[in-house]
């Protein structure tokens, strides 16, 4: 990937300059190359299709008695219905299709609501009497009178809250009392165990348990234990005498294309130079 030479030239207080500044794409204004007072002259020649024409016309609106309002036409009332049809006269077997078979009768009522004493029908006169009346709103409650106390009796209260608030002023501190020793302390003895806990505990070392004099290692301990012999010829990790000494493996090592790209040094452009 090639370096970007772009801003090469500048320094970084340059360029952090540069960052700082608004883009002015989105500062500036687009300028439109078009007049917004002008009418196109293909605006002014162009023919308004039909279609344009049927969807800017006037839509009628259908209103409630619309059709009460309609001019008669000769030959047709005013419901749609020719006058020979309003004077036809039916024959005998369009009204036999006409009437229903079976004529809906009226349900009977039941025995309970049938008046057959004078008592029911007097209940029933009084029900309806008083169903007959107007009816009573009952009138509003009262509203409730707000107590309010004189200026007198609220003086007291007045006067009790004008008063300040009675606060304790705060005494002056010694600082010397805070190095003062109570007599019962230098009067008081301390216990055997008061005693006992004041003392530092004896500080006990970790030893090794006597078991372990007695028991010999194990040969693997010992395998552990013992330095490993490394060969001094035949292995890079081993010291060597030139430390600037390169291996012959090295020098047989082809590098790849990556590792070339990532040797060769960027070209830095400054004063107009281009320096290596």
């Amino acid at each position: 990937m090639a370096p970007n030479l772009s801003r090469a030239h500048m320094s970084r207080r340059e360029h952090v300059q540069l960052l700082s500044k608004p883009n002015w794409r989105w500062i500036a204004a687009p300028k439109s190359p078009i007049d917004l007072g002008k009418v196109a002259e293909t605006a002014i020649r162009g023919r308004v299709p039909k279609r344009v024409l049927l969807l800017a016309g006037y839509i009628p609106k259908k209103h409630k008695y619309a059709l009460l309002s309609k001019k008669p036409v000769e030959g047709v009332s005013e419901f749609g219905v020719s006058k020979s049809a309003l004077n036809a006269v039916p024959s005998q077997r369009i009204q036999e299709l006409s009437t229903a078979r079976f004529p809906p009768q009226p349900k009977p009522l039941p025995q309970s609501k049938v008046i057959k004493t004078e008592e029911e029908w007097e209940r029933h006169m009084n029900w309806a009497k008083k169903r007959s009346e107007p009816k009573r709103v009952p009138p509003p409650p009262e509203l409730p009178l707000q107590k309010t106390k004189t200026i007198d009796q609220l003086d007291e209260y007045m006067t009790e809250l004008a008063t300040p608030l009675p606060r304790r002023l705060r005494r002056e501190v010694d600082p010397a009392r805070y190095f003062r020793v109570r007599k019962h302390a230098l009067e008081y003895e301390a216990t055997d165990r008061l005693k006992e806990l004041s003392q530092a505990r004896p500080l006990h070392l970790p030893e090794a348990p006597p078991k372990t004099d007695k028991r010999g290692p194990t040969p693997r301990t010992d395998v552990l234990a013992k330095h490993i012999q490394r060969e001094k010829e035949g292995r890079e990790d081993a010291m060597k005498e030139d430390a600037f000494s390169v291996s012959p493996l090295a020098l047989k090592h082809k590098p790849s294309a990556r590792t070339k790209e990532l040797a060769t040094p960027l070209k830095r452009r400054q004063n107009k130079k281009i320096i290596l």
